[in-house]
């Protein structure tokens, strides 16, 4: 049951509609009861998994805040967090540093014992175990109190709309909210629905459609070439931005007619100008979760900025191992902690340059540059985050560089499907450089009556005539982390 499922319309349906009729007191219950059916209805044999992190963490968070001795509270933090990184650890990781293990003992020819276990990567594991450990680190510094119903607690864990995908939320932010006395807003859930229409015009209509060439041109049994294979790598890069940005306005649009706010998890930018302009607009909440965490307790204890660049890149090969267990991720990751610090290294000789040649911070021949820069970093990177393995991405690589077979770019990508494409993104560009900062309800409200509903109706006829069928889509990509 996707956000895009017939099934989950029915959900959201009645959940609304009782969650809305019922007394105030019991809408934290009800919540709670949808939040446990959402996330048993795709396996139910993790919801016990869910359940005893929620538990461990609540009891530990009461630990926490129940002394003010620093040693026992620093205990307390340290259970949170091997508790937390055995769950990911066994269920993400132990069958890939397993495989190594045996591959290195083979190499020197030691034997030792395989095992490999069968189980499923949990459905949000990821991202609900930072969010819990987040939890405890925060009650840990003092920047929330403890919070003592174990209900409350386990809805902030489970709060449907973001539990698979995130955005990942913080507890003194998202905590309080689910405390708030909640009647039904017309204007809140006018917004809301701005929200999940965009989401959805974006996945059903723009992410899906690219999918339907990476997958060709990611599939190497099809032995694409040269400007294929870079024009594929390109259009992932689009697809995964719209795929889990659609998936995060459609989670921030829900909660909204819910009353509660998320958190903003994207920015309105389809172009990357720089590493730093990207990690500032692209999956916010897990890169601030990173910054506070991992980067800033490792440069604490040492303020030599060769120390902070070496920090910057240790934070992003665990970030890389984040979204999976392979080395085509931590590959990916450390790729970026590599450039973001030599991107701050050399920023001041840059701005220097910039300047003497007249170009200002912001000006659009200067970010035209930044982009054209960038570009061909992000494309590197992206097959190896995209192939299904590192030879793969290897092997994809080098085909890029033979541009004996041109006509594979004609063969791949038809002239009127190429054209559908570049204009969809040509009118969601447009749009996003009139919202600037701002959501897609922000920039609606300011709208005559006649503006929106042209709004509604052109988006509503791309998503009815130009989804794919229920074969051709695929789930949310950040499912499978």
């Amino acid at each position: 049951m996707t956000f895009i499922s017939f099934e989950f319309l029915l959900f959201i349906t009645g959940c609304l509609v009782i969650y809305f009729a019922i007394s105030s007191r019991w809408k934290w219950l009800w919540l709670l009861v949808c939040s446990y059916f959402f996330y048993g209805y795709h396996n139910l044999i993790y919801v016990p998994l869910l359940m005893f992190s929620t538990v461990v963490d609540y009891w530990i968070g009461l630990k926490i805040g129940s002394t003010e001795k620093p040693i026992l509270r620093k205990r307390w933090l340290y259970l949170s967090i091997f508790v937390n990184l055995s769950l990911l650890a066994f269920f993400k990781y132990f069958n890939f540093f397993n495989g190594e293990f045996q591959g290195l003992a083979g190499y020197l020819g030691m034997r030792v014992s395989s095992f490999q276990h069968n189980y499923l990567l949990p459905l949000g594991i990821s991202f609900y175990t930072f969010q819990t450990l987040g939890y405890s680190i925060d009650v840990y510094r003092k920047y929330i109190k403890p919070e003592k119903h174990i209900g409350k607690y386990a809805l902030y864990v489970s709060f449907f709309p973001q539990l698979i995908a995130g955005p990942i939320e913080r507890g003194r932010k998202l905590l309080p909210q689910l405390s708030l006395q909640v009647s039904f807003d017309y204007q809140r859930t006018v917004e809301g629905l701005q929200l999940i229409l965009w989401g959805l015009f974006k996945k059903m209509v723009i992410a899906d459609r690219l999918g339907l060439y990476v997958n060709q041109i990611f599939d190497i049994s099809n032995n694409h070439q040269g400007p294929a294979v870079i024009f594929g790598a390109f259009l992932f890069g689009l697809q995964i931005l719209f795929d889990f940005a659609a998936y995060s306005e459609i989670a921030i649009g829900l909660a909204r007619i819910l009353g509660v706010k998320l958190s903003r998890n994207f920015g309105n930018v389809s172009f990357f100008t720089s590493p730093v302009h990207m990690w500032n607009n692209w999956h916010i909440t897990l890169t601030s979760w990173f910054r506070d965490y991992v980067y800033f307790p490792l440069t604490r204890s040492n303020k030599n900025k060769w120390a902070s660049h070496s920090a910057l890149i240790i934070t992003f090969l665990i970030t890389g191992l984040w979204h999976g267990a392979s080395w085509g991720f931590i590959i990916w990751g450390g790729l970026h902690g590599i450039y973001l610090a030599f991107d701050h290294i050399t920023a001041q000789s840059r701005n220097q340059l910039y300047t003497s040649i007249g170009l200002e911070k912001n000006s659009r021949v200067r970010r035209l540059i930044g982009i054209l820069v960038f570009l061909p970093f992000n494309i590197l990177t992206g097959f190896f985050f995209r192939a299904s393995s590192t030879s793969n991405a290897f092997t994809l690589i080098e085909r890029s560089l033979d541009w004996s077979s041109v006509y594979l770019y004609i063969r791949t990508v038809g002239a009127a499907e190429l054209l559908l494409i570049i204009s969809l993104l040509i009118g969601v560009e447009f749009v996003n450089n009139k919202l600037g900062k701002r959501q897609i309800h922000h920039f609606l409200v300011e709208k005559p009556t006649h503006v929106r509903w042209l709004f509604y109706f052109v988006l509503t006829e791309a998503i009815l005539l130009l989804r794919l069928s229920e074969v051709e889509k695929s789930p949310f990509i950040y499912f499978d982390f």
